[in-house]
């Protein structure tokens, strides 16, 4: 008698862990449980590019956000600067920005200082930032670059600077 309540008691439990898996009259899966969770995220629309070549020591890393077209229909970027207190706003550029690895900061004069970089190139026109930690703060420049001049320097200023 003790084994068939036992038994029974089994069956009931497993009749209700079965029925709890059901939503409605059809079996819950995966697949509805991602959809629901994806309609949650559907508000972001691009992930970031991270910069994760940046110098261990510093803090500061650029992340675009790509944006599929600007007001004239070509690919942009935003670019920002990571602190570990905040997010900056730097620019928005036309090209589809990408992160610039340390140990190609010399092809594009970069310093070797600068602790993060980025930029894009757009119909043979290029614009491009760097960082320079700063003991009150970060500097930020800017360079263009011109496929078309003869020369095709790269040319930098400071662009920002944020305390």
């Amino acid at each position: 008698m003790k084994k068939l309540s036992t038994l029974f008691g089994v069956m009931i439990i497993t009749v209700i862990l079965v029925s709890s898996c059901k939503k409605g009259n059809e079996p819950m899966n995966e697949e509805v449980v991602l959809e629901d969770t994806l309609e949650v995220s559907k508000e972001i629309v691009f992930e970031p590019v991270i910069d994760s070549s940046s110098k261990a020591n510093s803090l500061l890393k650029f992340k675009i956000m790509p944006i599929e077209s600007d007001a004239n229909g070509d690919p942009a970027s935003k670019i920002y600067v990571s602190t570990d207190l905040a997010l900056d706003f730097v620019a928005s550029i036309t090209g589809k920005a990408i992160i610039i690895k340390n140990d190609e900061f010399s092809k594009f004069n970069i310093p070797a200082e600068a602790v993060s970089a980025c930029g894009s190139m757009f119909k043979g026109v290029g614009t491009y930032f760097y960082i320079i930690d700063a003991k009150s703060g970060y500097k930020i420049f800017k360079g263009t670059q011109d496929n078309s001049s003869p020369d095709k320097v790269f040319k930098w200023e400071e662009f920002k600077q944020i305390n």
